[in-house]
Order: C-alpha cells, then structure tokens, then sequence
C-alpha cells in the first residue's frame, strides 16, 4: 500500500467534526485483569493505534520510496485527529489523559512453557534449552482492576465507534486473556482532560505549566517511543499548576 492508497482509505473513515468536539470520559470495565509493561496506557496513542489499524486491516504498510516523510508526518497533525491538540511555545499535546486505573496494586506472575512430548511427532534429540520447544519462565506484572478510565476532548459519537467496534482487550499479554473488555462507556464530563485537582493526567511539558513539584525527560506525544523527541514534563499524576490560559 502507498501513501496515496494509504489516505484515500483514511480520508473514507475520517469522519469527526471539530465543532462536536466535547470533554468526555470514557470507562472500560474489564472481565480479566489488566497487564501492563509500562506504569500508564496512553488515549491518544491507543486512538492512533485503531485509525491505522481501521485502514490497514490485514495489509502490511509500505512506505512508497516517492513519499516524502513529510506525508506520512501528517497524521501527527491536529488536522488528523478526533481529539483536540493544544499549543504552547512551539510545543504541542493532545488534550488526552493517560489511563486511570480503579486499583494500583500489582502483582507478579508468571508463564512457564515445558516440553511437552505429545507436541513431538518424531524421534530424536530435543533441545529444551533454545529452539521451538525451549521451556521458559517468565514474569509479568498485572493488575487486578475492574476498570480502565481516560479523559479526552473529542467527537465522543466517533471515538464511541471506533472502540467499540475495534477494541476488545487492552494492555499486554491479551493473546493470554489478559485485559479482556467487557463494555465501554462514554459520557459527557465538565472536567479538564489533562488537569485535574491540582494533578497532572499526561505528560506535559513544562512550557505548560506556572509551577510543578515534579519534572523528568520523557516523551509527551505519539509514537511515545521516540527517545529522541524527550523533553523535561511533569510526569502523570504529578503535582502542578497549568498556565492560567491553559486551565480551562
């Protein structure tokens, strides 16, 4: 798929309006634990995440050698987005939360895979020690919640139906049945989506905010794993104070 094909498939599923833009939350209430490899799940990158997957489907993406990266740089744009983007000194943020879990405490546990011989339809030598019938154990951290919450300023008819019909589990491990949801809930809220009692809910970088307790390198917009694009923000559930043109 080329870049053309690319957005002309984008564009058919690309259909929110700014001016239904509104604050919402948004509740997905789980049938099994959650499990997690980093401390928070961020909304906007999970809602990119569905908007490629919608176009792609089953296809590979391929860049076309024709494309500028420039092209493909245009689905980081507020133009592209179902949620609101805010701006502050060269800087910009979606006005997403990270997630918001009902219970923190986690737990450890562990997968273990054995040899077993019922799995070995031949007769030789098996190594157990590398190759496919390596036997491991591992440890993963999950979370025992009933509930994950975000925060967002968006179309919430479209960001219902792009869940609801793309989502069914979230986190790590799912192909395991971890993170399993059972329904989602979204509803109008009078509450800022990345600012709450005094609380960061995202990264946001200090060029946001009057004052903070806390501030670290850390990226603060999708793809989150760009190390190189890290800059000093307060982390979530950090304490500060937005700029007073910013807390609305």
């Amino acid at each position: 798929m080329n870049i053309k094909e690319f957005f002309d498939k984008f564009e058919k599923i690309r259909g929110w309006k700014k001016e239904n833009f509104e604050r919402l939350e948004i509740v997905m209430s789980l049938s099994s634990p959650l499990c997690l490899t980093s401390p928070w799940l961020s909304f906007d990158s999970l809602i990119d995440y569905l908007l490629f997957a919608a176009v792609l489907k089953e296809k590979k993406f391929i860049m076309d050698k024709d494309a500028q990266q420039s092209d493909y740089e245009l689905l980081l744009g507020e133009n592209f987005k179902p949620y609101a983007i805010i701006k502050q000194n060269g800087f910009k943020i979606s006005k997403t939360s990270v997630s918001i879990l009902d219970n923190k405490h986690y737990k450890i546990e562990y997968i273990t895979k054995r040899f077993e011989e019922r799995f070995a339809n031949f007769k030789s030598k098996i190594r157990v020690g590398s190759g496919k019938f390596k036997s491991f154990r591992i440890s993963h951290i999950y979370i025992p919640t009933k509930t994950v919450r975000f925060y967002v300023e968006g179309d919430g008819e479209f960001l219902e139906k792009l869940l609801k019909e793309n989502l069914y589990a979230i986190g790590s491990e799912y192909r395991i049945g971890y993170g399993f949801i059972e329904k989602i809930k979204v509803k109008p809220i009078n509450k800022n989506p990345i600012f709450q009692d005094g609380t960061a809910l995202r990264p946001i970088p200090v060029e946001f905010c009057k004052n903070y307790d806390e501030a670290v390198p850390m990226t603060y917009k999708p793809p989150y794993w760009k190390v190189n694009e890290a800059t000093l923000c307060v982390p979530p559930f950090a304490k500060c104070t937005l700029r007073s043109d910013l807390d609305g």
